[in-house]
């Protein structure tokens, strides 16, 4: 009966969950004049705002963040890579490395080359080492694609230059930034401001600034500074069809933030730059990523456990675990959560065996359900399975008695066991004796009749011949 109850209390949690819940919030007044822009809460995934996310658009550059997961998930840093004809993009005029057909480097620098540089030589030389080929890399980043559900997009090169067919949507890329943030190589080498490049011999300096403007703090005189204290990453792309664009991460006070603007048709692209530091402040500003368990945490859970023994700890009152049956994070208005966890939240509790809690009870049990809700506007924030914290024992539970282990009487022990196994077998012997002596007598005195029926019939036969011959 206890087993069903858990069942059905675990069945009615899974299906009251709440998913990806988010607590209004002002909405973003801002001007927004690129074609595709989205903002999310990277921890939890929800979207704070956006625009034309569904609409099939060029990725430019940003089709390097695929390329670099791919290559991470599927080949090792310092791996030596051979530069092919596939990687020489000597004089084409795109955003470029330097590499050279011939040359020799680790994928890590190539990978460097193209999430910092931009490079789509380092982008093509790094598909060829990976895929085998152009073509085969790309089947790969459909696969991958595919496995992440982004279902708007697809895939010919590893770098975005303007293709046929070669094609995304904010959404989609929203989701495999998501993706690649959860991996902390990526996040270390899309975060870098700069670096040194040991294997290349440029004109100038072997280090090397990110394009991604919000990263970097020292700009030479003159020009403008871009930079996000809180920014980073992830990657820059500009192509003649895609206009500018960038996918951009930052976290504040523990907040991770995602950033997507696509089609930046500003002259070199400063929109982008001042778009992002502006969604990046209205998310941090009005919204707030809300530890669940925390707040479950937050307010303690006790029950009077009728039944209790009289010198039970705590007078029969039991503490409540809460374990937590939702989602892990939530998305929250600000001044929402700060009144939450200033007591705005409370527990409604609902016991499996009734209207109250007997005793006894054991460490581990569950015992029933919460549910958490916002005191102001009673919308529910969380739910938790309750399990008791503690043994309580019961008035009439019974004490318990150690049984003795039986042991099988031996002819050494000289014991009573023994005495009494012998006597018992001494009468069992006795019983069949005395039942084959009734079978034998009763055996005895039917044969006894059996001849005096036939020697009484003898007898009559003769008597009766004898007459016969007299009267002859």
């Amino acid at each position: 009966m206890k087993k069903t109850a858990v069942v059905c209390l675990v069945i009615i949690l899974t299906l009251t969950l709440f998913l990806g819940l988010v607590y209004a919030a002002p909405e973003y007044e801002g001007e927004v004049n690129s074609n595709a822009v989205m903002l999310l809460d990277a921890t939890t995934g929800e979207v704070l705002f956006e625009k034309n996310a569904a609409e099939q658009i060029y990725p430019a550059s940003t089709t390097k963040i695929l390329t670099c997961i791919v290559a991470l998930e599927n080949a090792n840093l310092d791996d030596m890579v051979t530069v092919g004809p596939d990687g020489d993009w000597s004089g084409s005029g795109y955003s470029l490395m330097g590499i050279k057909n011939g040359q020799q480097l680790s994928l890590r620098e190539l990978i460097y080359g193209m999430m910092l540089i931009s490079g789509n030589d380092a982008a093509a030389a790094i598909a060829v080492h990976v895929g085998g080929s152009l073509e085969g890399f790309a089947e790969m980043m459909n696969q991958k694609a595919q496995e992440l559900g982004m279902t708007g997009s697809h895939f010919i090169t590893p770098h975005g230059v303007d293709t046929e067919g070669h094609y995304v949507t904010a959404r989609d890329m929203a989701t495999l930034s998501l993706y690649a943030m959860k991996n902390e190589r990526f996040m270390e080498i899309v975060g870098s401001a700069s670096y040194d490049f040991p294997s290349m011999d440029f004109s100038t300096e072997k280090q090397k600034h990110n394009t991604n403007k919000l990263l970097i703090s020292d700009v030479p005189d003159g020009e403008t500074s871009y930079y996000y204290e809180y920014a980073t990453g992830i990657k820059t792309g500009a192509t003649p069809q895609a206009y500018r664009c960038v996918v951009s991460s930052a976290e504040k006070d523990g907040m991770k933030l995602l950033c997507l603007i696509f089609g930046d048709e500003t002259q070199d692209g400063t929109e982008r730059w001042l778009l992002a530091k502006s969604l990046f402040e209205y998310g941090f500003s009005n919204y707030e990523t809300m530890d669940v368990q925390a707040l479950i945490d937050s307010v303690p859970v006790s029950v009077n456990v009728a039944g209790a023994v009289d010198d039970n700890d705590e007078g029969g009152v039991l503490a409540l675990n809460a374990v937590n049956t939702g989602v892990d994070f939530v998305t929250m208005d600000k001044a929402v959560a700060e009144a939450l966890t200033e007591g705005g939240l409370s527990a409604q509790v609902t016991l499996i065996s009734g209207e109250e809690l007997k005793a006894p009870v054991k460490a581990g049990d569950p015992v029933g359900t919460a549910v958490y809700t916002n005191t102001q506007n009673g919308e529910t924030v969380a739910q938790a399975q309750l399990t008791a914290s503690r043994d309580v024992k019961g008035e009439t539970e019974p004490i318990a008695t150690p049984v003795e282990e039986e042991r099988a009487p031996s002819p050494e022990s000289g014991g009573s066991s023994w005495i009494w196994l012998t006597l018992g077998g001494a009468f069992l012997l006795l019983v069949i004796i005395f039942t084959v002596g009734l079978i034998r007598a009763k055996n005895a005195r039917m044969r006894r009749r059996n001849y005096a029926r036939r020697k009484s019939a003898s007898r009559s036969a003769s008597h009766s011949a004898s007459r016969t011959g007299r009267r002859q």
